[in-house]
């Protein structure tokens, strides 16, 4: 990071943002301010960070842990009456296990199993914003947010900086720190090609995050955004050729991949993850992959496919069967969700042997890049010996009928 030769950009008066470049932001921390001020600009995407409390120490370690771990239930403690804090990661989130003194100390309100169940439902939510902003990565001109009111040290947010471009795909990507000067109030100064600090009047006080300075963080957004406003230009074809209607999502490898060997499939497929599951859960041959439907809830078997990129109105069809006579009943839920925070959800019950078929179909604008959840889970909990499978053929991105 080149902090040697700094660009001066002076403020821009426009101060309308569109929404498809406010889908370009990931807010970082470290509280909820920025939040705030896209809220009054009328901007509810959901981001991983965005309502968190989090040290920019705290972020470093969750980008170097790559969100392992991350809000495990026997990790939180009462941070306040509606906050939780995660002693792995240093990062405190809002929640419905509430908490209250007593005796002088912050205790839980709710038993053990009424916190599991909800610790569940949070996780589960957690999780998807922990994919969406793994897309965010994908994207072609992201641009990450961060501040903190007692400033970021610079070998602390240079180490951040290196964290972010470690993951971003695209080099047009950019992390833009925001600290207050009321002689700067507006300004932003280009650091590095990735790298921009702009400047608002005062950050509103942690306990008042919701009093932040709306037209001065207006202005610095707006001129980061217009720093790689532009998509990445691609090629032209020297002949026309004509996209294939059908996408196919792809299975998980059985084994490693070699990142030496070049990906021949179609990319618009997205990266396959099998998450959850067993040993079992496996290709049985070339055309079908077999899940074995374990747990229940945040437990339950899941095959994701993270950066899908679909044509709008298109479809994603699953056609599958209970694998073997003996299975129970179980549950199959398909979801696509948009970088936007749109989300498409269907379900199938399976009970009996025959290939069943179900689809969900994306909006008529599908904000690309896409994440597609399959999960499976049985009915209820299984006993000793029991199991629930079920056999899925190749997964297909098609227009809707």
């Amino acid at each position: 990071m080149n902090t040697s030769a700094v660009l001066a950009v002076e403020p821009t008066r426009e101060q309308s943002l569109a929404k498809s470049d406010l889908l370009r932001l990931e807010g970082l921390g470290d509280n909820c301010e920025l939040g705030f001020v896209l809220r009054r600009m009328g901007f509810e995407a959901g981001m991983l960070l965005r309502w968190a409390s989090i040290r920019p120490e705290s972020l470093l370690a969750t980008l170097r842990g790559d969100f392992a771990d991350l809000y495990e239930f026997d990790n939180l403690v009462p941070q306040n009456s509606k906050m939780v804090r995660d002693l792995h990661y240093g990062t405190s989130w809002h929640t419905q296990m509430y908490s209250s003194l007593r005796a002088g100390t912050l205790t839980f309100d709710s038993d053990e199993e009424q916190r599991r169940a909800i610790h569940a439902r949070e996780v589960v939510k957690l999780s998807y914003l922990v994919e969406k902003l793994r897309a965010k990565f994908t994207h072609p001109n992201p641009v990450f947010v961060i501040k903190a009111n007692a400033g970021i040290p610079e070998d602390l947010l240079e180490a951040i900086h290196y964290q972010i471009y470690r993951r971003a795909t695209s080099p047009r990507f950019l992390l833009l720190e925001v600290q207050d000067n009321p002689m700067r109030a507006g300004a932003v100064d280009l650091l590095d090609r990735n790298l921009m600090r702009g400047y608002v009047t005062r950050f509103a006080s942690y306990d008042r995050a919701d009093e932040g300075d709306d037209p001065n963080w207006i202005a610095v957004l707006t001129q980061a955004l217009a720093h790689n406003a532009e998509a990445p230009l691609t090629a032209v074809p020297t002949e026309p050729s004509q996209a294939p209607e059908i996408v196919t999502l792809p299975f998980p490898e059985s084994t490693a991949l070699d990142l030496r060997e070049p990906v021949v499939r179609d990319l618009r497929g997205g990266m396959p993850s099998l998450i959850g599951g067993n040993v079992w859960c496996r290709s049985v041959d070339e055309d079908t992959y077999r899940l074995h439907a374990s747990g229940l809830h945040a437990n339950a078997t899941r095959l994701q496919w993270t950066g899908v990129q679909l044509p709008p109105s298109y479809s994603v069809t699953i056609r599958a069967e209970l694998a073997i006579e003996e299975s129970l009943p179980l549950r199959a839920i398909l979801e696509i969700a948009g970088s936007d925070g749109t989300v498409t959800r269907k379900q199938r019950i399976f009970s009996s042997r025959g290939e069943q078929a179900f689809f969900a179909t994306g909006p008529a604008y599908l904000a690309n890049p896409l994440t597609v959840t399959l999960r499976v889970e049985p009915l209820q909990p299984l006993k000793m010996g029991e199991r629930a499978v079920v056999d899925i053929a190749p997964i297909k991105g098609a227009p809707s009928e």
